[in-house]
């Protein structure tokens, strides 16, 4: 039992169980009346900015996994709880630097692999469910290209709601054997109610395809809540940025690198402010804080905690609001700025 007395197991423990065994290394189902099972919810190694370095095809010894083999996790909570803080530092720098790499944890992360270990445990098929970006990413054409004439895996496609015509790629996608696509609003910084997101649902709906949402949080994603008020403003009320829901004093971390320019409560209705200058001309602000915990002069980088959420300026509800600027005064609506960046 651990600290909060959850129950907790560790992989070995399964092979006391009378439906497992060790063989050959691994832990096998030995029981096949327990089977056969579906998977609904696996990757391969994907891939940014750079075509895939990873050989899709080559069956690899081990299955390195994010979560140590040795550690317990809980049983009544979700997997991720079970993480240390040095696994998700782990886990991020396989997912973001390694992606544009052919090395880390994700080398292993292959169709044979999953194929052999699907074997293993008695599992009939397995549903892929690819991520990309409006731009640098095609993991939905790589995926299906590896798992080509094996009934065993369904490939979803992934199409951002911010990709240029995204109506054409959707129909490549299904054309090409894709029953439905991946949406992750987290991963992929997008509103999953917003304007292009209800566009491309009505596409899939006219092609029979299926959504399929990751729906967090599930307390280790960084913070992305309800877009409370959209870019152009709703109800008679304009509104230069975006206004999303968060938590009073959740961390409000900085878009990406660059120096802040203002640190204060000057500016009408948008309470303790902060604006960050970055490269390209390019100025985000940060509205409504609770606190702010850099001051003017400050380098701060990309994903640093620089203020914490609140209802400062006269806010309804705790939120931040947050606004992109190129140039100066031409406001620019921020989810289709992020998903790029």
């Amino acid at each position: 039992m651990c600290a909060h007395d959850s129950p907790t197991l560790r992989l070995d423990d399964l092979v006391q169980l009378p439906w497992f065994k060790r063989e050959d290394g691994r832990i096998k189902l030995a029981d096949p009346s327990l089977g056969p099972s579906i998977d609904c919810h696996t990757h391969l190694s994907l891939a940014y900015v750079r075509p895939n370095q990873i050989d899709l095809h080559r069956l690899h010894p081990e299955t390195l996994t994010y979560l140590p083999k040795g550690r317990a996790f809980y049983l009544d909570r979700y997997l991720n709880h079970s993480f240390t803080d040095e696994d998700l530092r782990r886990l991020k720098r396989d997912l973001v630097w390694g992606s544009v790499t052919a090395g880390g944890m994700r080398v292993t992360h292959t169709a044979a692999n999953l194929a052999r270990d699907m074997d293993d445990l008695g599992i009939a098929h397995s549903l892929l469910l690819p991520i990309d970006f409006p731009f640098f990413s095609d993991n939905s054409a790589t995926w299906r290209e590896a798992v080509a004439g094996d009934p065993r895996f369904i490939c979803y496609g992934s199409v951002h709601p911010y990709t240029p015509r995204a109506g054409d790629r959707l129909e490549r996608q299904h054309a090409a054997g894709a029953r439905g696509i991946k949406l992750h609003p987290n991963v992929q910084v997008v509103a999953p109610e917003g304007r292009r997101s209800m566009n491309l649902y009505g596409l899939c709906r006219d092609l029979g395809m299926v959504v399929f949402w990751h729906c967090g949080p599930v307390g280790i994603e960084p913070l992305h809540g309800k877009i409370l008020t959209p870019y152009g403003g709703s109800g008679g009320q304009k509104s230069d940025g975006i206004d999303i829901a968060a938590d009073n004093g959740a961390p409000v971390k900085a878009a990406d690198g660059g120096t802040v320019v203002y640190a204060g409560d000057g500016v009408p209705h948008l309470g303790n402010l902060l604006l960050i200058e970055h490269s390209a001309g390019y100025i985000t602000a940060y509205g409504n804080n609770e606190t702010l915990l850099v001051k003017k002069g400050d380098t701060v980088k990309k994903g640093q905690t620089i203020a914490r959420a609140g209802s400062s300026g006269g806010a309804a509800s705790p939120r931040v609001h947050f606004e992109v600027r190129r140039g100066g005064a031409k406001t620019i609506d921020p989810m289709t700025v992020l998903p790029g960046q």
